[in-house]
């Protein structure tokens, strides 16, 4: 059997289940989250994805971001807005915004290596998530337009969940989607033995 590429393939390959992996099997059970077919990683191999999926990735996950952290300082609004005019919200909100998504960039969020270690992810944003708290109450109090600390902290809380909660969901579609052979890269491992 051949591919588009052009690259022998052979007819029947066992699928490989998460109790008799080994060594590399090891390795793709790490990347695949269990149950893989070993067609689908040969042909996946075999045909690597375009760079603009890999682009298509990142831009879905920093859109992802923008709407989590918008949804989740609009759903606090009530609480941290009161006494501000409408533009003066909506100035706040939007640098509040472009603030945490400057943050998660300085993070190394937006890097497969530090996305792809949850523990890490989730430590880092709790991090993004204090700063831009601790930030929105000074700025706010430097240019004399008060933001209650309950409403800070409520937008703060709520931009975690938000963000953790999104970002969860991405990683567990786009693990499904490497499994069925999408957004996969080409590894060459070397070694002794």
């Amino acid at each position: 059997m051949e591919t588009a590429r052009g690259v022998e393939l052979p007819e029947a390959l066992p699928t490989t289940r998460r109790s008799g992996l080994r060594s590399s099997g090891l390795e793709r059970r790490r990347l695949t989250g269990g149950l893989v077919d070993s067609r689908a990683v040969l042909e996946a191999a075999a045909t690597p994805a375009e760079p603009r999926e890999h682009f298509a990735l990142r831009a879905l996950l920093v859109a992802l971001d923008v709407s989590a952290f918008t949804i989740a300082w609009l759903l606090a609004l009530p609480v941290w807005a009161r006494g501000m005019g409408p533009k003066e919200a909506i100035v706040l909100l939007v640098g509040i915004v472009t603030c945490s998504i400057g943050l998660v960039a300085a993070q190394g969020l937006y890097l497969a290596r530090v996305s792809s270690v949850r523990s890490v992810e989730i430590a880092r944003l709790g991090r993004v998530v204090l700063l831009v708290g601790l930030g929105a109450f000074v700025v706010t109090g430097r240019i004399g337009t008060e933001m209650d600390l309950a409403g800070i902290a409520l937008g703060s809380v709520f931009a975690f969940l938000c963000v953790n909660g999104g970002r969860g969901a991405y990683n567990g579609w786009l693990r499904r989607s490497r499994t069925r052979g999408r957004f996969c890269r080409i590894v060459v491992i070397v070694g002794t033995g």
